[in-house]
């Protein structure tokens, strides 16, 4: 049991979280990936749009039909008597305007965006899992902040119930220091509580049973390498156009607009079947004599008015007789409302030409701002990183000073406060670094760690325990002896 306590304490991870599992970020990625009911959903859309494309890709084809029919009749005082007749239809529609291949384009269409979003959401899920899970190491590097200034606080404080004791310092800067300490283990505790449920939320998000929590492997946060953007802002926004599913999206919805514009644009144009039947006919079963045609049909849509003609050729008695015949049908205006589904096909592919053209320049903009973040970071995280190696220096200094007396109380813990400030926002900085190259390349429409802005991995046990904390600076800043201060003085004074 100490053995457990020990490891928990080196890591930095509250009591009792030597009882969940440990994961590392790529199998994280993986199980969320695999048990996301968003990315089920979008795969049982793709499987319903395939058959849907098939269901179009039929319609290029005859429609069969086979239909039976059996006649009798009772007669009374004479003999009964019956028919029986067996027919099959074929109807092969040769024209209608281009209606029936655009719309098996636009269904090729629909399984274009629904493999689209599959994929935009495969991206979106990594990074919902990696912004978890460095949100997890933060709180955890965060608590090991929290617990050496806990133990630097319960230090000051005992040493200060001692000089109490020998009258070194007034009752109340002990009460002081006391209500610090306490102040700490309030938030220490508070700390590992929000840990406890962000362990939660995190098995949560990955769909893990109700009894299995985990807990992140280290990364290499402290020393990773930090890239730079070899591109310019213009082959970052072709990038970005041939890689964003947004993007792509918007081009195929605008591709579908026009298709399903152009199907109610010549909806006029008419419908050309060829049609054919063949059957045998006769009293008795099987029926015996054959009959078979062939024939045409024209369907027109003219204002709201439907106009159809068939002309046909039939043959019967074994080819012993010849028929012909020809029909009509006009339906007068049964479709009163005919110039809506245009006019809106109309409007949906104006907005999808405007969309599609704001969103170039919204990614445009979007780039660059982008851009411009992660350079900034990058040098506010070095910034950042000296300045709390400034703090560090200025509050060992500091230590001393108050240890001699040189320095209040409230003076010395308004110092130690700071700089845990600065250690917090040091590692908020790194962490956030990570996410906004991630950023970027989701925004980009690219893979995770294709620029390799940040390259990040998981550490081995040995690299893990090796890794100072993520709170140290990588900055070490010299204070300057006497003499090269004059130095320094004397030039600046001679300019």
């Amino acid at each position: 049991m100490l053995v457990s306590v020990l490891i928990c304490v080196a890591m930095g991870l509250p009591l009792g979280a030597q009882d969940a599992g440990r994961m590392g970020l790529a199998e994280a990625e993986r199980i969320a990936e695999s048990n996301s009911f968003d990315l089920r959903i979008s795969r049982a859309e793709l499987a319903a749009t395939d058959e849907a494309l098939d269901g179009r890709f039929r319609e290029f084809f005859p429609s069969v039909n086979v239909s039976y029919r059996r006649n009798r009749a009772v007669a009374r005082r004479n003999i009964d008597n019956g028919t029986h007749s067996v027919q099959v239809s074929v109807s092969q529609p040769v024209y209608d305007g281009g209606r029936t291949g655009l719309a098996y384009e636009i269904a090729q269409i629909d399984v274009a965006l629904a493999r689209e979003r599959i994929n935009e959401q495969r991206n979106q899920i990594r990074y919902q899992v990696r912004e978890a899970y460095l949100g997890l190491l933060q709180q955890r590097e965060n608590m090991g902040i929290t617990r050496l200034s806990l133990q630097t606080a319960r230090d000051v404080r005992d040493r200060a119930a001692v000089q109490l004791r020998q009258g070194a310092i007034t009752p109340l800067d002990y009460a002081e220091l006391e209500n610090e300490f306490r102040r700490r283990e309030l938030e220490l505790q508070q700390q590992e509580d929000a840990y406890g449920d962000s362990v939660e939320d995190f098995a949560r998000l990955l769909r893990l049973p109700d009894d299995e929590q985990v807990e992140p492997e280290p990364l290499n946060l402290h020393n990773f390498e930090i890239g730079t953007i070899q591109v310019s802002d213009d082959e970052l926004y072709r990038l970005a156009i041939n890689n964003r599913s947004d993007v792509r999206q918007a081009r195929i919805d605008l591709m579908r607009s026009r298709r399903e514009y152009l199907i109610t644009k010549y909806d006029y144009l008419p419908t050309i079947s060829l049609t054919g039947n063949y059957g045998k006919t006769g009293d008795d079963w099987p029926p015996r004599n054959t009959e078979w045609g062939v024939g045409i049909n024209f369907t027109f849509r003219i204002f709201g008015n439907t106009l159809s003609n068939d002309a046909q050729y039939n043959r019967s008695d074994n080819e012993t007789s010849t028929g012909y015949s020809t029909s009509g049908q006009l339906s007068i205006y049964d479709n009163a409302a005919w110039r809506e589904p245009h006019l809106r096909n109309q409007i949906q592919l104006l907005q999808s030409i405007d969309s599609n053209e704001q969103l170039k320049k919204d990614i445009l903009a979007e780039v660059r701002r982008l851009r411009r973040e992660f350079i900034a970071r990058t040098e506010q995280l070095k910034l950042t990183d000296r300045a709390l190696a400034i703090q560090e220096q200025r509050f060992r200094i500091n230590q001393l000073r108050f240890r001699r007396g040189e320095l209040a109380v409230s003076e010395y813990l308004e110092e130690e406060l700071q700089l845990i400030q600065g250690r917090l926002n040091y590692v908020q900085e790194r962490i956030s670094l990570v996410l906004a190259a991630n950023q970027l390349e989701l925004n980009m429409g690219l893979p995770l760690d294709s620029l390799s802005l940040v390259q990040i991995r998981e550490l081995t046990t040995e690299e893990a325990a090796e890794q100072p904390p993520l709170w140290q600076p990588h900055a070490r800043i010299r204070v300057p002896d006497r003499a090269e201060l004059n130095d320094l003085q004397f030039e600046v004074l001679e300019d």
